[in-house]
């Protein structure tokens, strides 16, 4: 069985027909709705991100190695190139505006492009200061004229606007030194971002801190992915619940939102400590929230967090994504498995390791893997064998001094 590496990207074609992947195996694979692949195409280096045009008829990738961007039609075949100039980081994000007129391109250390749909650069920006900044992410307002940056520089971080002709609209500086990536609320009225500390910032389209939620309970925290739900009446985020100075276990969780009020809905806490929600994506009707983590795709009933099934996929999920009709999800394992999901509450997968295709019985997984629980069984039995050992050993020890106690007596 051959493995193309780990799945950094998966993105549904607009009519919901095909799926692209791509990751370490410096392909773009498309796939069909059955797990079949339709085509690969090789390209220069790690695919780090893939966008398509909301017309379907354009896949702009971006990865490291690439000085350019390049797009291809739904058959994988070259439509343009454009070189961005020399770099020295990698090109990791790439974003077409939601009318189809622009293409934003982000090099991971400081620099914004912005082309064209028939691939001219129209201009750059250095996001930079006194030292380069990091771009983490960035993302279109629903109407297309605004794009949110969010970026880091040591312990300060900064979120811009620009419009579509690289002007900065306004700008918020925070005293903290990572910021998540932003995210606009699906009638474009606000933007959230979320802080290293674990708060919840919304600022209007015009740039004002409009408010801020932070969590009350000291013991849990906000994390650093967060999705609105598609009406804009929720949110739902990753968190923590922290016990003791050195110990916490992840969360996902989802607020209502009723004008400048956050409230918590629910919360519900994973019992695997490397299981943080990489990705969290709602539902198109959105009836279920779908989440990333290590090594599962969790699927949760929105309203009460009801997990409605799960499944392992042998690694860090990188990405999940639904279907435009939400019949389908699709979610990338860094094991390099793509798999397709049947999105009811009754689990149908198809995998595939890009270039092999298995089909599985339809099974409920439990929060944790038999192999998980071995692991844990054999790390308490160790345990407790040493703690026998070392009582056995003082026992000992003590028998020793009572005999030369009574000998020297």
């Amino acid at each position: 069985m051959r493995n193309l590496g780990p799945v950094f990207t998966v993105e549904w074609s607009p009519d919901g027909t095909m799926l692209v992947a791509g990751g370490v195996s410096n392909k773009v694979v498309a796939l069909d709705t059955r797990g079949n692949i339709l085509w690969e195409r090789e390209l220069y280096g790690t695919i780090y991100d893939i966008s398509w045009s909301p017309d379907g008829g354009m896949i702009a990738v971006v990865g490291e190695n690439f000085d350019r961007v390049v797009v291809l039609d739904p058959q994988g075949n070259l439509l343009w190139e454009t070189k961005l100039g020399e770099y020295l980081y990698p090109i990791d994000k790439v974003s077409w505006s939601p009318d189809g007129k622009w293409l934003a391109v982000a090099e991971s250390s400081f620099q914004l492009f912005l082309l064209n749909s028939e691939g001219n650069l129209l201009w750059k920006r250095s996001i930079s200061f006194e030292f380069n900044r990091a771009i983490l992410d960035f993302t279109w307002s629903p109407d297309s004229s605004m794009l949110a940056v969010s970026t880091t520089l040591w312990a300060f971080s900064t979120l811009m606007v620009f419009d579509p002709n690289g002007t900065i609209i306004w700008k918020h500086e925070l005293d903290e030194y990572t910021i998540s990536s932003p995210i606009w609320s699906p009638d474009g009225s606000m933007l959230a971002i979320i802080t290293s500390s674990g708060k919840v910032l919304f600022f209007s389209r015009n740039g004002d801190l409009l408010w801020s939620y932070e969590e009350p309970n000291p013991k849990k925290s906000i994390g650093m992915v967060a999705a609105w739900s598609p009406d804009g009446s929720m949110l739902a985020t990753s968190g923590k619940r922290i016990y003791g100075n050195f110990y916490s276990l992840p969360m996902v969780m989802a607020f209502s939102i009723n004008g400048t009020k956050l409230t918590k809905m629910w919360e519900h806490v994973l019992d695997n400590i490397h299981m943080s929600a990489r990705d969290i994506e709602w539902s198109p009707n959105g009836s279920m929230i779908a989440v990333g983590t290590y090594p599962q795709v969790i699927i949760y009933n929105s309203s009460n967090g009801k997990v409605l099934w799960r499944h392992d996929l042998q690694g860090e999920v990188m990405q999940v994504a639904w279907s435009p009709d939400g019949s389908m999800l699709a979610a990338g394992s860094i094991s390099g498995i793509v798999a397709l999901y049947n999105a009811t509450e009754e689990i149908k997968v198809t995998r595939s390791t890009l270039l092999d295709q298995l089909t599985l019985n339809p099974y409920i997984q439990k929060l944790t893997s038999s192999d998980d629980r071995l692991l844990v069984s054999v790390i308490l039995l160790a345990i407790l064998l040493l703690l026998l050992l070392l009582l056995a050993r003082r026992s000992q020890s003590k028998k020793r001094g009572q005999t030369q106690a009574t000998k020297g007596g």
